[in-house]
Parts: structure tokens; C-alpha cells; sequence
């Protein structure tokens, strides 16, 4: 790796890992000082942790550079305490949700050692794919439904689209892994699809607000 290359992954290592340890706590302190989880989607969430979690599991069997996955375990865990405060707010948070989720985390620890055979995370990985898209359909259904960005935090999601940048350039010039690649692809568009239908209602609230 030329020098120029270095000194972009380690710029884009550095910025990508610092705004994923506090990607998610605009959302948690929205939905806080709101009192409101309206136009969040629990299926979505679901669907964003359980991708997170594979790719975690998928870098680590592979072995790649911590720096260029470290996001994953702070978005993992920054989502769950999402999902858990929607699951909560929505009075949905039971036992045996949280029995569910640990052993989900439990059976992707495992496969994380290629246990039985490393096979299975790559066609999980794979499967990110179509789970991303529905993820993300989700939201915009959500919200499309709904005319209201609601308490969705854009900041959120504004860092969520640098992030996914930056990981399509480190994963180019770093590990050229194609599915990897294709997956951040996938989320910097439906992401910024989230984005503009949420400022989209958002601009029409407040025209109808000047109205009134």
C-alpha cells in the first residue's frame, strides 16, 4: 500500500470508529427527551442488529485488521439498546425477547471460530444483502406510512452514510472483499433514501406549522 493509500484508510479507519461509538446516542437522546419512539420500526431495527452482528462475527472468523471493523461491535451494541428501548416503550419487552437475543449472540460467538464450517457465516454475510434492503424498506415504509419523520434522529443517519463511505473506500483499498463492499453499497443508498423522505415530511410539518 502506496503511502497516500495509508494515510486514507488510517483518516477513514480513525473517523469511521470515532463517530460509531456515539452513532446511535442522537437517536437514544431523542427518544428521551421525547418520551416518543414514533416512526422507529422494530423489524428494521431487528434486522439492522442482526447484520451488524454477522459482519462482526465475519470479520473476526476471516481475520481482517481489527481497524477496518471495530465500528461493528459499538453499532451492535448501540443498536440492541435501541431495540430494547423501542421493544420497552411499545411495552413489547419480555423475557423471553431477551433470552432470544442472547442466544442469537451466543450461536454468532461460536460461528465466529468457523464452527462448524466457515461456509455458514459467508452465506450469512451473504444474506446481509436482501436483509439490509428489507431493513431499510422497512423504515421508509414506517415512515411513508406515518407522513411524519417522527423521532427519527438524522444525525443518526447522516453518520450511518459517512460511515458506509468511508468502509466502501478502506474495504476497496484494504481487503477488496466484493460482498462487503456490495453491502455498504446497499446501505449508503437506502440510507440516504431514510434521510431525504424523513426531511422531506419534516420540511412539510413545518411549512404546515408556519400556516397555523
Amino acid at each position: 500500500m502506496t503511502p497516500i493509500y495509508h494515510y486514507i484508510t488510517l483518516f477513514c479507519d480513525v473517523t469511521t470508529i470515532g463517530l460509531c461509538v456515539i452513532c446511535k446516542i442522537p437517536q437514544i437522546l431523542l427518544i428521551y427527551r421525547t418520551k416518543s419512539v414514533e416512526g422507529l420500526s422494530e423489524s428494521s431495527l431487528a434486522l439492522e442488529l442482526l447484520t451488524y452482528v454477522i459482519s462482526l462475527s465475519y470479520n473476526a472468523m476471516k481475520e481482517y485488521p481489527l481497524s477496518s471493523y471495530l465500528e461493528d461491535p459499538f453499532l451492535s451494541l448501540q443498536t440492541l439498546a435501541v431495540l430494547l428501548i423501542v421493544y420497552s416503550y411499545n411495552e413489547r419487552l419480555n423475557a423471553k425477547r431477551i433470552i432470544s437475543l442472547a442466544l442469537v449472540a451466543f450461536a454468532f460467538y461460536i460461528l465466529s471460530y468457523g464452527i462448524p464450517t466457515p461456509l455458514v457465516l459467508q452465506a450469512f454475510l451473504t444474506a446481509t444483502l436482501p436483509m439490509k434492503v428489507f431493513s431499510k424498506l422497512l423504515q421508509l415504509k414506517q415512515i411513508y406510512n406515518a407522513k411524519t419523520a417522527g423521532n427519527i434522529s438524522l444525525v443518526s443517519w447522516t453518520i450511518n452514510i459517512y460511515t458506509c463511505v468511508t468502509r466502501i473506500i478502506t474495504t476497496m483499498l484494504v481487503t477488496q472483499d466484493m460482498t462487503i463492499l456490495l453491502k455498504h453499497t446497499l446501505s449508503v443508498t437506502l440510507n440516504s433514501a431514510v434521510v431525504g423522505l424523513s426531511m422531506y415530511y419534516s420540511s412539510l410539518a413545518a411549512k404546515d406549522m408556519k400556516r397555523d
